[in-house]
């Protein structure tokens, strides 16, 4: 398991022992995913990183501070979605790094985004649900 402390610092945690170790020195992290084996975090600067969960080796995804305007983000099928503080909701693919928008929706009020059961949800302000049909 790998957690974030109230202070950004990534840390890895084996669930049998309860032993952890931080990863790295310079994270400041202030969102984590995971996918197919690596780790995902936001940066407080907005900028992504891919780690290999298994060796640690990591590399900036995308430009640096590129996701800094980012309200809500998530992992789906393989494709970072982000709300970015204009309301859009972006598609990143996580193998080619290839963007593009698909809404002209607002989402401004979107404060959580999450994938379950295969498709992609999101949260509002005022504790709204919904699902956001991708199609």
């Amino acid at each position: 398991m790998y957690t974030v402390d109230n202070k950004g610092k990534l840390y890895a945690v084996d669930l049998s022992s309860g032993s952890y170790k931080k990863l790295g020195e310079e994270y400041d992290t202030k969102a984590l995913w995971a996918w197919q084996g690596n780790i995902y975090p936001l940066e407080n600067d907005g900028s992504l990183y891919k780690i290999d969960a298994e060796s640690g080796e990591f590399s900036r995804f995308g430009d640096e501070g590129a996701y800094d305007d980012t309200l809500a983000a998530t992992i789906h099928n393989g494709v970072f979605y982000a709300i970015e503080d204009d309301g859009s909701l972006g598609a990143t693919d996580i193998e080619s790094g290839g963007y593009e928008e698909i809404t002209d929706e607002d989402f401004t009020n979107v404060r959580h985004l999450f994938s379950a059961a295969g498709s992609l949800y999101a949260i509002e302000k005022d504790g709204t649900l919904y699902k956001i049909d991708l199609e």
